[in-house]
This record gives C-alpha cells, structure tokens and sequence, in this order.
C-alpha cells in the first residue's frame, strides 16, 4: 500500500515549499541591493556630470568673452573684462585710432562675481554670477552661472602677449553622505589688450 502512495504523490511538500520560498526571498533582496546600489550611483554621476557642465559652461563664457576684450581688471574681488568697441567685419576685435595711436576700445565690460541667489552686489553669497557694467560704472545681474561656489579667485598679470587672467573656482555640493568637490583653475590671454595698460 505504500508503494501505492508514493506514485500517485505529485506537487510540493511543505517543507520544499518553504525553503524555496525563502531561496527566491534571498536572491530577490541581493538582487534589490545590487539595483539600489547601482541607481545611487547612477544618480550620483549624473549629479557630478551636471556639476562639471556647468563649470565647463561658466568658463567657456569668460573665455568667450576674453576673445573680445580689450583688458581685465579685478575690483573688489569681482573679476571684470572690458569689450572691444569696435571689430571688423567678421566681429573680431580691431583697434581705433585715438590721438595719433591705435587703441582698442571699450565701453562694457563682463562681470564675474560672487552673490547670493539675487545677484545683488550688496549680498556675499556662493553663486557665481555675470553682470554687465556700462560706461558709467553700473553692473547689472544678467545669469547666475553656478551655485555651491567655494572659491573664485581670479588673479592678472601683465605680459608681452598681453594680460593673462588666471582663475580658479572650486564648487562644492553634497549628495546623500558624499561631499564633493571640483577645483578648476584656467588661464585666459586677452591678447588685444593696450600695451599701456
């Protein structure tokens, strides 16, 4: 009779059951950890990508803008680079005859500088901004460029070449319990400057 019985058996027991239960249970959390592990990082790249962009971004502004300047100077610690007034043609800088001498000229200058979210030169802040200043001595908040800004340090020197304007930002931002930190430092050659300056 129970030879009988162990043909007609089919399907699971209880005890297989639970145990295979619990095999997938496993394999489903290690599975959930891996996904979970590797959607962080995902977001946490593309967060350190956007950060970069954006820093690439704010300095390929100021080196736009060096290619048309005149001269850069820094005062209190924004950084200023003053447009050529008259170009060619094409829009490439070209100097004016000005008392018997060729100058370039300028009337508006490119403002970086640090603020708060508003922009006001009145507020310290961690957001690089660019303003634009007119002949007389007013700047104007056009776009924030960054946020999270450690440090900008623009530094100037004179050459030959012309007037080299060395900058170095760091941005710094949290993500979860990571704390990042990019420090980029560039050099720009305003090469159309006046050699009396």
């Amino acid at each position: 009779m129970k030879t009988q019985m162990k043909k007609r058996q089919t399907g699971l027991s209880l005890i297989e059951l639970l145990i295979g239960t619990a095999v997938m249970a496993v394999l489903g959390a290690l599975l959930m950890g891996i996904f979970a592990r590797g959607a962080g990082r995902y977001n946490l790249e593309t967060r350190q990508m956007i950060a970069d962009a954006r820093l690439q971004n704010a300095f390929r502004l100021m080196e736009r803008a060096a290619r048309h300047a005149a001269q850069a100077e820094i005062d209190n610690g924004r950084l200023l680079i003053w447009e050529v007034m008259d170009t060619n043609s094409t829009g490439q800088p070209m100097p004016a005859l000005v008392n018997g001498q060729l100058v370039y000229r300028t009337e508006t200058a490119h403002v970086y500088y640090l603020s708060d979210t508003t922009g006001s030169l009145q507020q310290s802040g961690n957001c690089l901004w660019v303003g634009e200043r007119d002949a007389q001595g007013t700047i104007t908040p056009s776009e924030m460029l960054l946020d999270s800004i450690h440090r900008f340090d623009p530094q100037i020197s004179v050459s030959t070449s012309g007037i080299l304007v060395s900058i170095d930002i760091e941005t710094r931002w949290t993500f979860g319990d990571h704390d990042f930190r990019f420090r980029t430092e560039r050099k720009l050659l305003i090469n159309c400057a006046n050699t009396s300056r």
